[in-house]
C-alpha cells in the first residue's frame, strides 16, 4: 500500500493512505506506546457514534489504525496572528462539555488537534491521551481537566509539555476566557477579541516581518511613549 508521510512525532507516524478506493489517514504507534494506542482505538470504537466530531474507524492493526481523511478548510497554526474563529471556539467547547458530561477529559485538548471539515464540521483527531475521570470529575464543567487541567496528584499520561489548560493553549488564540466564551453577547465577545488582537497578535505579526532593526527601533518607541506617558 502507497503511503505518504503526513507527519511524524515522538509516539507515532502518521501517512496518507488509500482505504476501499478513497483517501484515508493511518496511524502507526512507536514500539512503548501500545497504552496510547488502546486508549485511542477504544475511543473511536465506543464514541465516534455519538460524537461526530471523532472519526471512526476504518481499518485496525497491531499497532496502527485507519480512519477518513478530511481536508482541513480551517489550516490553523499557532504561529499565525489570526485569532481561532468564535464560531469554532463554541463548538469546541460544546465538544469539550459534552466528553466531561460523559466522564472524559481529552487531556491534550489544543488549537492544532482539530480541523474544519468541508462540511463545516469540527474534527478531533488526537484522542492518545483521552482518558475516564472516573472519581475524580470535577463538579463543573469550567472546572473540568481540559480547561483547568488536572490534579497535581494525578498519575495519568500527559502529554510531553504536561496537560493542556484553557489559560496556556487556547486563551492566547481566542483572547477570552472560557467562562466569557459560555456567557457573555456575541457583540462583547467581539470586542474583547479585538483588543486582544491589537494588543497581542498583531505585535507578535509586525515582529514577524521587521528587519533586526525594526524591531529594535519599534521597542524604542515603545519605550520611549510609555515613559513620556507615564502616570507621576
Amino acid at each position: 500500500m502507497h503511503a505518504d508521510l503526513l507527519s511524524s512525532g515522538a509516539r507515532a507516524d502518521i501517512h496518507m493512505v488509500e482505504c476501499k478506493g478513497n483517501r484515508a489517514v493511518r496511524k502507526t504507534f512507536r514500539v512503548g506506546y501500545e497504552r496510547h494506542f488502546d486508549r485511542e482505538v477504544q475511543a473511536r470504537i465506543t464514541m465516534a457514534e455519538k460524537f461526530p466530531e471523532i472519526p471512526p474507524l476504518l481499518e485496525v492493526h497491531q499497532r496502527s489504525f485507519v480512519t477518513p481523511y478530511y481536508e482541513d478548510i480551517l489550516k490553523f497554526s499557532r504561529g499565525e496572528s489570526r485569532l481561532v474563529p468564535i464560531w469554532c471556539v463554541i463548538r469546541v467547547l460544546d465538544f469539550l462539555e459534552r466528553l466531561y458530561d460523559e466522564g472524559f477529559a481529552l487531556i491534550d485538548a489544543h488549537p492544532e488537534n482539530f480541523l474544519v471539515n468541508r462540511e463545516g464540521g469540527l474534527i478531533f483527531y488526537d484522542l492518545e491521551f483521552l482518558q475516564p475521570y472516573e472519581d475524580s470529575k470535577p463538579d463543573d464543567f469550567l472546572n473540568s481537566w481540559d480547561l483547568v487541567g488536572p490534579p497535581a496528584d494525578w498519575l495519568g499520561d500527559e502529554p510531553a509539555g504536561g496537560a493542556t489548560t484553557w489559560a496556556t493553549h487556547w486563551q492566547p488564540y481566542v483572547g477570552l476566557s472560557a467562562e466569557q466564551c459560555m456567557s457573555l453577547p456575541g457583540w462583547k465577545m467581539r470586542y474583547y477579541r479585538m483588543l486582544h488582537w491589537t494588543s497581542s497578535s498583531l505585535p507578535r505579526a509586525i515582529d514577524r516581518h521587521l528587519p533586526p532593526w525594526g524591531i529594535q527601533a519599534k521597542h524604542k518607541v515603545g519605550k520611549l511613549m510609555r515613559t513620556l506617558f507615564r502616570k507621576r
